[in-house]
């Protein structure tokens, strides 16, 4: 069974600033969200055949590392992207278009 790729990620109605080798960077308005793809790259090129899962691998590594070590300050709002995005996408809806 062939399993879809991620290899490029669009958020409806939230600002995208910059599409890296392997990540996706979305501006929330008061926060930056970085989403690991599956894209994978070697030597500064961005091979053609993406390898599932591998953003949600490497997402949920980062997370578990940045809660172990809690104790010491980083940048880690939320490991879980439905819950950001949810966030996002209610601070977008209350409020108004010269807010954003």
């Amino acid at each position: 069974m062939q399993t879809a790729t991620q290899s490029s990620i669009e958020l409806p109605g939230i600002k995208k600033l910059r599409s890296g080798k392997v990540r996706e960077v979305f501006d929330l308005g008061d926060t930056l969200l970085f989403v690991a793809t599956d894209r994978i790259s070697a030597f500064d090129v961005i091979l053609p055949d993406p390898i599932p899962h591998k953003g949600a691998v490497l997402n949920q590594i980062s997370a578990f590392w940045f809660k172990r070590f809690g104790d010491i300050k980083n940048h880690l709002v939320d490991g879980e992207f439905r819950r950001v995005f949810r966030r996002s996408c209610n601070r977008s809806a209350s409020s108004s278009p010269d807010d954003r």
